[in-house]
């Protein structure tokens, strides 16, 4: 006979959790009041069903029911884990440090490297748009230094920031520390053979912007059907399961 496991209140409105067999869902609320006890939620429960039987549920079965039956039992620590969870992890994201790595992991991740590239030349290549605010060279090019969230390519800004101070042309440090695209190089470059610099970095940093942007696009569209995918795979692969083991109780029978 099938088993539901039950909370309920009793008269004295004490919370009681217990189990009953009834030979359907419609008889367990009977049973339960013959206790004496409000019934407030009922579970079927199918492990007792397989072990009556002497039926192995299968792995994705046995799986399912594990959890279930540990979830069912361990609900308030469930709850803390998932909460103690949430705000450490919030925590530990809120360093700037921290962050500062996790984009620079993102980074390395074929289909962010794209985006992440773009988004590093914008800002080299922009800071270069103040020199025509009366900021030296050697000063603009320190600037992304500050700004660079990616903690690998600091060093590289430092170097290419120390060539520019010694009297090396802009272009020429940028292409041996090799941050950003060469293109992105070559645009500045010819800016400041025709003297017009300022001009040409914000044109190369609007540019790469425009990338980014288009970039962030294509990923936050290929991220829906993914997460639907995955979490469809999931989904079909329990019911897949959990039916799977309700079949294999009817297989006696027949």
């Amino acid at each position: 006979m099938p088993q539901f496991r039950y909370r309920g209140v009793t008269q004295t409105g004490a919370l009681v959790v217990g189990d009953v067999k009834a030979s359907s869902r419609e008889q367990v609320p009977q049973r339960i009041e013959c206790l004496g006890h409000w019934p407030i939620e009922v579970v079927p429960q199918f492990e007792p069903v397989f072990r009556d039987l002497g039926i192995q549920p299968n792995a994705g079965a046995a799986l399912v029911l594990a959890a279930s039956d540990w979830l069912h039992h361990n609900k308030e620590l469930s709850l803390e884990t998932v909460l103690i969870a949430t705000l450490g992890g919030w925590l530990i994201v809120k360093r700037r440090r921290v962050r500062a790595q996790l984009l620079a992991a993102l980074g390395t991740v074929p289909g962010f490297a794209g985006p992440m590239r773009d988004r590093r030349t914008a800002r080299i290549v922009g800071t270069l748009g103040l020199v025509e605010n009366g900021v030296t060279l050697p000063n603009a090019v320190k600037i992304p230094r500050d700004v660079e969230t990616e903690p690998r390519y600091v060093p590289v800004v430092d170097r290419v920031h120390d060539q520019v101070r010694s009297g090396r042309r802009f272009v020429d440090a940028l292409v041996d520390a090799d941050p950003v695209p060469a293109i992105a190089v070559r645009m500045p470059g010819v800016g400041d053979e025709i003297g017009d610099l300022p001009s040409i970095a914000k044109q190369a940093a609007r540019f790469y912007e425009h990338r980014f942007g288009m970039g962030l696009d294509r990923l936050t569209g290929a991220i829906g059907p993914a997460r639907i995918i995955i979490v469809s795979m999931v989904l079909g692969s329990l019911i897949l399961s959990s039916m799977s083991a309700l079949l294999s109780i009817t297989e006696p029978a027949l």
